[in-house]
């Protein structure tokens, strides 16, 4: 059952219940829209063939059908009423983000509305990003790895990461390319067709473990389930934890750092409205791989403008700042928040809403 197909029966009186059930409303909302999904081609594999032979100018990308009813999904979102106050402010912002992400995918292939409503919800990169973005590509070579790990491998370090926190949560096989976590469904997921190198037996438990599933671990212990699932501003703040704890543990890879920059410049190419081909060779001139390349720039111009990658490097940028600046690391434990959320987080905690963090990485502990 959709959320759009619920009504939205509580007592106003008790706050927490109300936002509760607002939250896990939201969070139902995400589940219909799973916005990463409905922007995945489903063409891919052919236009890339015609794309390497210079038969289409830029791919032409077709998407999945919808399979809820996006109109009625907005409405529904709209319908529900949060209150002014500290905890309902993170459920507005967070509503605001679950409308534009709906828009987004019921807008897939609309170039001018995607970019949009992707810069409307993820921003763009700067000039200071896109400087330092250059520079990291300017200083660091690319490495050449040998990829001799098995994905049983990586999956069994993954397993006994999670175990050493005694947390009830799944690590299976997948088809997709890259190591993801669910927090909705307590799952993370291992593509079982490629091989992985050394660095990441140690590199994933650090950010997959230590970073995404802790966050979500802490996060189902507060109030609402949004803090599981992820505030709209905890994506950039957690990709940059993770990309910084890789960093302060040794166990950071030289060609993620460089993926990571490319990015920026990829996001920066499409928010100046370079086409998909002229960004995919600004990618080969940054000694990218044929594959990483094209990778790169797929994921940036799917459903016609998807500026979000740029947020990686950012984060790390950010998340450095603050800890060079004498913040608590521990502090963004207590869910999937924002640097931006931490204010209200902590008045939050000292009117004894939310609890501290019970899950926190050995590097930290």
């Amino acid at each position: 059952m959709t959320l759009a197909s619920r009504q939205l029966k509580i007592d106003t009186n008790d706050e927490i219940v109300y936002l509760k059930q607002v939250s896990e409303r939201l969070a139902a909302a995400l589940q219909d829209i799973k916005l990463l999904a409905r922007l995945t081609p489903i063409n891919e594999s052919q236009e890339r063939v015609l794309f390497d032979k210079s038969l289409n100018g830029n791919p032409s990308f077709e998407y999945l059908s919808l399979d809820y009813d996006s109109m009625a999904l907005e409405q529904a979102l709209n319908e529900i009423e949060i209150p002014d106050t500290e905890l309902g402010s993170l459920l507005e912002n967070q509503r605001k983000s679950v409308i534009r992400q709906n828009q987004i995918a019921r807008y897939r292939g609309d170039v001018d509305r995607v970019k949009n409503l992707s810069q409307a919800l993820y921003g763009e990169p700067g000039a200071q990003l896109v400087a330092t973005a250059k520079q990291i590509i300017e200083k660091v070579s690319p490495e050449e790895t040998l990829n001799t790990v098995s994905a049983t491998e990586i999956k069994q370090a993954i397993t006994d990461k999670i175990a050493d926190y005694d947390l009830n949560w799944r690590v299976e096989f997948s088809d997709k390319l890259l190591t993801t976590v669910y927090p909705a469904d307590r799952l993370l997921t291992v593509c079982e067709h490629r091989n992985f190198a050394e660095i990441d037996l140690k590199r994933l438990p650090v950010h997959e473990v230590g970073v995404h599933v802790l966050r979500a671990a802490n996060g189902y212990l507060q109030p609402l389930k949004m803090f599981a699932v992820g505030f709209s501003k905890y994506l950039s703040t957690e990709e940059g934890m993770a990309a910084y704890f890789e960093e302060q543990t040794g166990t950071s890879s030289t060609n993620v750092i460089r993926s990571y920059a490319a990015r920026v410049l990829a996001a920066d190419s499409m928010c100046r409205g370079d086409s998909f081909r002229q960004t995919f060779d600004l990618m080969s001139e940054l000694r990218l791989s044929n594959d990483d390349a094209w990778n790169t720039t797929v994921r940036i111009y799917r459903g016609g403008g998807f500026a979000k990658d740029y947020i990686y490097l950012l984060g790390m940028e950010n998340v450095r700042a603050f800890a060079d600046s004498g913040g608590d690391l521990r502090e963004l434990y207590v869910g999937k928040i924002g640097i931006e959320d931490l204010e209200m987080v902590r008045t939050l905690r000292q009117q004894g809403v939310l609890v501290p963090p019970k899950y926190l990485p050995e590097f930290l502990s």
